[in-house]
């Protein structure tokens, strides 16, 4: 999967979950609005996760997949543009 493809899935998990992201974006740079796509994405599912049941293995098996991104290339698609947005902005983690 491409990187752009992976920014195109992150987008939509973002404007399928989020009501107002499309109002709110607008107020975004468009150069910055991709980047915060992954943002949401990830923090989507890691309250999924939490609403299951509190399935704490889920949590930090989404915890070292965010610790691992930033160390080699991994297969989700989330994980690979929130490594690229990490990087390209230098956000602590």
């Amino acid at each position: 999967m491409t990187l752009d493809q992976a920014y195109q899935i992150c987008r939509e998990i973002t404007i399928s979950h989020y009501e107002n992201f499309p109002v709110a974006s607008r107020l975004l740079p468009a150069q910055s609005r991709k980047h915060i796509y992954p943002i949401y994405a990830f923090a989507r599912h890691a309250d999924d996760l939490a609403d299951e049941a509190g399935d704490r293995e889920g949590l930090l098996a989404w915890r070292e997949m965010l610790h691992r991104c930033l160390r080699e290339a991994v297969g989700h698609p989330i994980f690979q543009a929130l490594a690229d947005t990490i990087r390209r902005f230098e956000l602590p983690v």
